[in-house]
C-alpha cells in the first residue's frame, strides 16, 4: 500500500511511466523516448516533446511491430496496430498552422496513449499472445 501511496505524488503520466518495467528492449527504448518526451513536456519545450513522442512511436513502428509473431490473435494484428501507430504519429507529426486541439494538450495524450499501447504489448508478451522473432 505504502507504494500505490507514492504515486499520488506523481503526474499521471510520470505514474503510467514508472509502473512500467520492462524487460524486452525495444519496449524499454520506446518507454526512455517517452520520459524524454514528458521532462521536455513539463520545460514547456512541446515541440521538443513531440519530437521524442515521435521517436518512441518509430520504435515501436520500425523495430517492434515487423518482428510480432502472432499467438493467439488475428493474423493480420501485426499490420492493425502498425496503422495504429501511424495515425498516433500523424498526431504530432503537422506542418504548418495546427487545426485543432493545442499542441501541448494532443502531446498529453500522446504520451499516454502511447504508454498504454507498450503496456498493453508488455501485458501480451507475458501473457504469450504475441511473441518476436530472434532479435526482437
Amino acid at each position: 500500500m505504502v507504494a500505490k501511496g507514492c504515486f499520488e505524488y506523481f503526474s499521471k503520466i510520470e505514474a503510467d511511466l514508472i509502473s512500467l518495467s520492462l524487460e524486452q528492449p525495444t519496449l524499454n527504448e520506446a518507454i526512455s523516448y517517452l520520459w524524454d518526451a514528458y521532462f521536455r513536456l513539463e520545460e514547456n519545450n512541446v515541440e521538443g516533446a513531440r519530437t521524442f513522442v515521435r521517436n518512441s512511436l518509430e520504435v515501436l513502428g520500425k523495430k517492434l511491430v515487423p518482428k510480432i509473431k502472432v499467438v493467439e490473435e488475428s493474423k493480420d494484428f501485426p499490420q492493425r496496430v502498425g496503422k495504429l501507430i501511424k495515425e498516433l504519429t500523424d498526431f504530432v507529426h503537422y506542418g504548418g498552422p495546427h487545426p485543432g486541439p493545442a499542441p501541448r494538450t494532443t502531446t498529453e495524450m500522446i504520451i499516454s496513449v502511447t504508454t498504454e499501447l507498450i503496456r498493453y504489448f508488455a501485458k501480451a508478451i507475458e501473457n504469450k499472445v504475441i511473441s518476436f522473432e530472434e532479435g526482437g
